[in-house]
């Protein structure tokens, strides 16, 4: 019973650790919408979670350290799962779409997967370790080798977009107001881009990287309060942007839809592209990875 308890919990936090690293674009706007937390720190925080995730099926099959080691290794995520569910319960609902949670539209499907797993991991190893008092140092150094490699590797996979791109150069008349006007893009006339920054952002309902620069984009905006000075502008099927909207939690940005050939034309060939304008020129042109949140606050504070 002992070695079915085993292989279900380790399988069951290795499936999580896979389904958070194929969704980890998600999980670090998840741990971004802690407060006080910034874009940077979340990015290197989800990565470092994952890779806990990973420690916890090689803590049970080993069972390397001394019993108060391997309980305090293992209530982590106990702690961790106090920290989401008031995170999700006192500040502003982010749902990561992690775990299963888009498929079956649970707004707290992963807390409560988390937690749930958490504490039966937790009652196994106080149970399995009731009577380890010493640990073995072939299997801490086996454990701690094993967890440092997957560490290295899920940073080098996966790296933070700050790790891979530099800040954006100014790039001044990169597209002008005169220039916009001569191609019958009208839209912008309602954004009153003059006198002060307007972020706008180009996006097709349909692309994955749109789907996660949008809620970016928004979370970086909310937290930095200048949602007011930010525009989705869609290509696409018009009817297909409210459920959009709603599925990736933007409901408080503004937004406006145009022909799939001006978008293009807007966004040089490129989606997602988020530009800050202001007067007749574009001073920043982002896309998804390299969208910073430092500029955002050097340009509106």
């Amino acid at each position: 019973m002992k070695h079915v308890l085993n292989i279900l919990i380790s399988f069951f936090w290795l499936f999580l650790a896979y389904n958070l690293y194929q969704n980890l674009d998600f999980f670090e706007l998840y741990f971004y919408n802690i407060p006080l937390i910034r874009f940077k720190i979340a990015s290197v925080l989800a990565r470092l979670f994952l890779c806990y995730c990973l420690t916890i099926p090689f803590l049970i099959v080993l069972n390397p350290f001394n019993k108060k080691i391997n309980v305090v290794w293992v209530s982590i995520p106990m702690v961790a799962s106090v920290l989401f569910v008031v995170n999700q319960l006192i500040f502003n609902t982010f749902v990561c779409n992690c775990f299963l949670q888009e498929m079956l539209n649970g707004k707290f499907l992963f807390e409560l997967i988390f937690s749930s797993l958490s504490l039966v991991t937790l009652t196994f190893v106080l149970l399995k370790n009731r009577n380890q008092n010493i640990g073995s140092n072939y299997k801490n150094a086996v454990f701690l080798t094993f967890n440092l490699g997957f560490t290295i590797l899920v940073f080098i996979l996966n790296a933070p977009d700050f790790f891979l791109f530099e800040k954006p150069l100014k790039k001044y008349d990169i597209i002008t107001y005169k220039t916009l006007n001569e191609k019958s893009i009208d839209i912008f006339k309602e954004l009153r881009i003059n006198d002060q920054y307007q972020t706008v952002c180009l996006l097709n309902p349909g692309c994955p990287f749109c789907q996660r620069a949008s809620t970016k984009l928004s979370l970086i905006a909310n937290k930095n309060n200048f949602t007011e000075n930010v525009t989705y502008l869609f290509s696409g099927n018009p009817s297909s942007i409210p459920m959009f909207i709603k599925k990736y939690q933007i409901e408080n940005i503004k937004y406006q839809h145009m022909n799939g050939e001006d978008l293009l034309h807007l966004s040089m060939g490129t989606i997602p592209t988020v530009l800050i304008i202001k007067n007749d020129t574009v001073y920043y042109a982002f896309g998804y990875r390299d969208m910073d949140e430092t500029i955002f606050k050097d340009v509106y504070f």
